[in-house]
């Protein structure tokens, strides 16, 4: 089983804070599913995924794990999948944009990602011939004010190969991982277990508590296998 995971942070996930943030996203994972977040995005995927936008990854493996039964039952993964080491760029979402948002019918572009300081993102033009690009200094940042519906349309977009003909329809950002047809709120869509787009499983996807908690937790050195919630300070 191979694919992404999209999940929220507002902040940079570089390694070092990673693990420490992770057990209190994974008890919000599920409620950050149904409202718009301000939000970056961290990426897990397949490592025969392939195209434009290229994101450094983690092989999260072991698969088969016991829950970590300290915190409640959570942790467990029955396959292994890789993970995004950084949330997705200004310059990989503003990459996005431009192959699917030339109109924006379902909202991927947030005019806060230019008036908030927070934002990184720019965007010129009417509707039908927008253009984004990012703001200087912003490229390697995590990018912000992406709803999960927002995330959904860029798993399925990565998975669909990011296809580039600038609007957002079944074969860009509507199908996929996830069958959106122009849903930009109410509660989390169940992800496909086969994309309709490509008749196998989806190379990317949000995660759910498991894949994100093992990812932030495991390590199988330690005995227990989980890192303790003690152990945060370290970092």
């Amino acid at each position: 089983m191979l694919g992404i995971v999209i999940t929220y942070l507002a902040i940079l996930a570089a390694p070092a804070c990673f693990r420490w943030l992770a057990k209190k996203l994974a008890r919000h994972l599920e409620a950050a599913a149904q409202r718009i977040c301000i939000a970056g995005a961290i990426l897990v995927f397949s490592a025969s995924a392939q195209g434009a936008v290229i994101i450094d990854q983690v092989n999260i493996g072991n698969p088969g794990n016991a829950d970590n039964l300290a915190v409640g039952s959570v942790g467990a993964v029955d396959y292994s999948y890789n993970l995004s080491k950084y949330e997705v760029t200004n310059q990989q979402y503003t990459a996005f944009l431009n192959a699917t948002a030339k109109t924006d019918s379902y909202g991927e572009y947030s005019t806060m990602m230019n008036t908030d300081p927070l934002g990184g993102i720019t965007r010129t033009g009417s509707s039908g011939s927008y253009v984004y690009s990012v703001k200087p200094t912003a490229a390697f940042k995590p990018v912000n004010f992406v709803s999960y519906y927002d995330a959904c349309r860029f798993a399925n977009w990565m998975s669909n190969g990011q296809p580039g003909i600038g609007t957002q329809t079944g074969a860009t950002t509507e199908g996929g991982a996830y069958t959106l047809n122009g849903a930009i709120s109410g509660t989390a869509i169940q992800k496909n277990a086969i994309s309709p787009r490509t008749g196998a499983a989806p190379l990317y996807w949000l995660p759910n508590v498991n894949e994100w908690y093992k990812g932030a937790y495991w390590d199988q050195s330690l005995n227990p296998s989980f890192l303790g919630e003690k152990k945060k300070a370290d970092f």
